[in-house]
């Protein structure tokens, strides 16, 4: 199981480091183009159409994904009900988006935008719910190649509006919003026909018992997916409507460094979408999981440190380079938020092992106490500190939460804390931060030496064995 792992984690990563970085780098692009107060209006309506998302997905996705990967009989039974669900949710999540809009005074522009954001998250909703059959089926690849497709032909669309002759000097965010529309569109489509394909004919009759049923089942899902909704989207709209005078800029500076966070958190995202259904099926089969967790704990949050201690002396250069219009408060919100990385990738791997585990119950609670946090230390920050407050604020709730969930797994599931995984841990970053402020007495160039940093910090980390070159290679080459 732990080789199935590692060969499918394998072609996802490649699959991802061939298509997401452009990606980012055209929405880059789109920002530099609209300017930081333009996207910052986008951004704070972007998270707000993500707080009320939950309730197209009631914690369907994941339940869905764990229940196939236990029985795909599961897949037969309740596809046709879930998708009828999903139909009535999305009527219901447009209408408390848009009252809820009006209610926080959205301009007319940004109403406009939310209304097109509203199909939006639909759509990725059901791309989504189509995905986690496909994962529970343990069709890896090509769940694999669909969380690329949009982003690739989102890439495609936008490739042509920002740089194509006679579309760049009147493109404008509307332009963004109706391109993530196409891409979603085409490859929910796509995603749709792959489910068919692979589980044979099914007839779409809606059992309304068996509906009533899976809302009581996905409840426990769906507080956890409310719960952290609210605590990774709602200091963003926070920054835009707290801030009267500097509000859309500063959501601007907070989507520009967020987005390098969302960018570095692929991979955890990546690991936790592969790591739900295995860890899943090797719990229902009581084996062992302790391998497969410290392995990726050893190898997420140990790059994850690497990352956050490099990104301390090289924030400006990077921020520089990105962004036309950035300044040294942009690289400074960047080195504090950054900080958050390692917090985020433990709870992408210890909040998979316990929602894996079905211990909803302890997960519901870390998250409503963090999100509370969160929204408690936004409403106090973010007036004195903007943007750099919110960063504050995210850095506080995700060391509280990933601590929470490290001695609840350990607690709950009987797993041995992986003190020694911690203290290699610990050497690593001391030698990265000793190398990184050796290297600001070199005069070459940065990019030069940013790439020998991550070659040498690669390396130490093998040294140190948080990385095992000996263990991947034997995880791949082992037999299932």
């Amino acid at each position: 199981m732990t080789r199935n792992f590692v060969v499918n984690l394998a072609f996802l990563l490649l699959l991802n480091l061939l298509v997401k970085p452009i990606s980012i780098l055209l929405d880059i692009q789109v920002q530099n183009t609209v300017g930081p107060e333009e996207y910052g209006l986008f951004f704070a309506v972007f998270n707000f159409s993500y707080l009320f998302q939950v309730f197209l997905d009631l914690g369907i996705n994941n339940y869905n994904n764990r229940s196939v990967a236990q029985d795909e009989g599961h897949l037969y039974r309740y596809l046709p009900a879930l998708f009828s669900l999903k139909i009535m949710l999305a009527v219901g999540y447009g209408i408390l988006s848009y009252v809820g809009g009006e209610v926080v005074g959205f301009s007319d522009h940004q109403m406009y935008l939310l209304g097109w954001l509203i199909v939006n998250q639909f759509l990725l909703s059901m791309l989504l719910f189509l995905r986690s059959n496909l994962s529970g089926m343990h069709h890896f690849r090509m769940d694999s190649m669909l969380s690329v497709m949009d982003k690739f032909l989102l890439g495609i669309i936008l490739a042509v509006l920002l740089f194509g002759a006679g579309f760049k000097s009147d493109f404008n965010i509307a332009w963004f919003v109706y391109a993530q529309t196409a891409s979603i569109s085409v490859t929910a489509l796509l995603a749709g026909a792959a489910v068919l394909y692979y589980s044979g004919e099914i007839k779409f009759k809606s059992d309304w018992r068996s509906i009533g049923k899976m809302l009581k089942e996905t409840f426990p899902y769906a507080l956890f997916g409310i719960f952290m909704t609210v605590y990774y989207r709602l200091d963003g709209v926070m920054i835009e409507r707290m801030l009267p005078d500097t509000g859309a800029y500063q959501a601007g500076v907070y989507a520009a460094c967020y987005r390098l966070l969302d960018a570095a958190n692929i991979i955890g995202l990546l690991f936790a979408g592969l790591l739900l259904p295995i860890f899943s099926r090797m719990l229902a089969k009581n084996e062992n999981t302790g391998e497969l967790l410290s392995f990726s704990f050893r190898a997420l949050v140990g790059g994850a440190f690497i990352v956050a201690i490099l990104l301390q002396f090289f924030a400006a250069p990077i921020i520089d380079a990105l962004y036309t219009q950035s300044n040294p408060y942009w690289a400074q919100v960047l080195k504090v938020l950054f900080w958050a990385f390692p917090g985020v990738s433990v709870v992408y791997i210890y909040g998979t092992v316990l929602l894996a585990a079905g211990k909803l119950r302890i997960i519901n609670i870390i998250t409503f106490a963090t999100m509370v946090l969160n929204i408690g230390l936004n409403l106090y920050l973010i007036p004195q500190w903007e943007a750099l407050g919110a960063t504050g604020a995210t850095i506080a709730t995700q060391v509280i939460a990933s601590l929470s969930m490290i001695y609840f797994a350990h607690r709950q599931l009987a797993i041995q804390f992986p003190v020694l995984d911690v203290a290699r841990m610990a050497l690593l970053c001391a030698g990265v931060f000793l190398l990184s402020l050796g290297s600001t007495h070199i005069g070459i160039d940065w990019k030069i030496k940013l790439a020998l940093l991550s070659i040498i910090g690669a390396a130490l980390a093998f040294l140190l064995r948080v990385f095992e070159w000996r263990m991947l290679v034997g995880l791949v080459l082992r037999k299932g």
